[in-house]
């Protein structure tokens, strides 16, 4: 039996971006939702995204100020993130369902966290 990640690695993470059916768009919605949520007006600090994909959340959430770690067990996704987000906040982790659980240095008050 295929694991969640084996199926993202093998087969959903080629179209994961194309099913939104426009990124920029569902980037965009996301940011207009944080907006509309009162995010925009929170104080600013770290932002973990667990389930980041390609980074519908976390990428608005580096265009309001956040400093965010964008956490997914897809490599190709992350990567697709990380070329959207050239040159915002963002750190992203790799993390294999395999490996053993997770520590961050959580020195900053954690001020949002979404998981996709």
């Amino acid at each position: 039996m295929n694991t969640a990640q084996d199926h993202y690695n093998q087969q959903l993470a080629a179209v994961y971006s194309w099913m939104s059916g426009n990124p920029e768009a569902a980037i965009e919605r996301n940011h207009a939702l944080f907006c509309q949520l009162g995010i925009d007006s929170a104080p600013r600090g770290l932002a973990i995204d667990l389930g980041a994909g390609s980074g519908f959340q976390s990428i608005p959430l580096a265009q309001l100020g956040f400093s965010v770690v964008a956490i997914d067990f897809c490599d190709a996704l992350l990567s697709e993130l990380r070329d959207r987000a050239k040159h915002l906040s963002i750190r992203t982790i790799h993390q294999k369902t395999s490996q053993k659980p997770l520590a961050l240095d959580m020195g900053r008050k954690a001020a949002a966290t979404t998981v996709a």
